[in-house]
């Protein structure tokens, strides 16, 4: 069989669940800011994020004698007792994407892969991060809070001279394939310049970061699958 059709022949990811919040003004938790300036234009960055597998179980060896299955058992629980706790699992981050767009609803032109069902994944060409590793969330509501704090930092955001949001929204496309999971993350806003008037206030958005948190993040499920 050729590769060709090995590769036609893989399913294709099944749309799961998708969740869209419109733009909405961004909130502040400190009053004294004071907006200066605002963009013309929307930026918006895409993530794609792999859910982790569980390992497949090894095959069964086959059956010892008696005296090398006590040995066996003394090492496994030797090595049970002394070994450390896994770690737990984390989203691997695929493909990051960002653009610039004349409204909140534009998505990046380019694309690698198709979901099946008219939605598609950004490339890694046109990347910020790329495959670079990167803290990794662990569970949705986590790679929403990832995907705002990485367009607060891209360079689509110096270059409009903004250091907040002044609207954000976000839409999150959860995908299957068999036993794995998919997340692609899409967050977007309008750049705006703002001004603090006390020092605390300054020191609180730290990176120029609100602290508060995506609009309605907790239509998400805390969890991946």
């Amino acid at each position: 069989m050729s590769l060709l059709s090995r590769k036609a022949a893989e399913p294709p990811w099944e749309v799961v669940d998708y969740k869209e919040i419109a733009p909405v003004p961004a909130y502040f938790e400190n009053s004294d800011v004071s907006v200066i300036s605002v963009a013309q234009r929307d930026i918006s960055q895409i993530y794609t994020f792999d859910a982790p597998v569980s390992p497949a179980p090894p095959p069964p060896p086959n059956p010892p004698s008696m005296s090398m299955t006590a040995k066996l058992q003394r090492r496994l629980s030797s090595a049970t007792a002394t070994s450390p706790q896994a770690p737990r699992r984390r989203f691997t981050l695929t493909r990051s994407s960002s653009s610039i767009s004349t409204n909140s609803s534009a998505s990046d032109s380019s694309s690698d892969e198709s979901t099946g069902s008219g939605l598609t994944f950004a490339s890694s060409t046109d990347s910020v991060h790329g495959f670079r590793k990167l803290e990794h969330p662990i569970c949705m509501r986590d790679a929403l809070i990832f995907a705002r704090d990485q367009l607060l930092k891209s360079a689509e955001m110096k270059l409009a001279g903004g250091n907040v949001l002044f609207f954000e929204g976000w839409a999150v496309t959860r995908l299957r394939k068999n036993d794995r999971y998919r997340l692609q993350v899409r967050y977007f806003g309008r750049p705006a310049k703002a001004a603090f008037t006390s020092a605390v206030a300054a020191s609180t958005h730290a990176h120029s970061i609100p602290k508060s948190n995506p609009p309605f993040i907790n239509m998400l499920e805390d969890s991946w699958s």
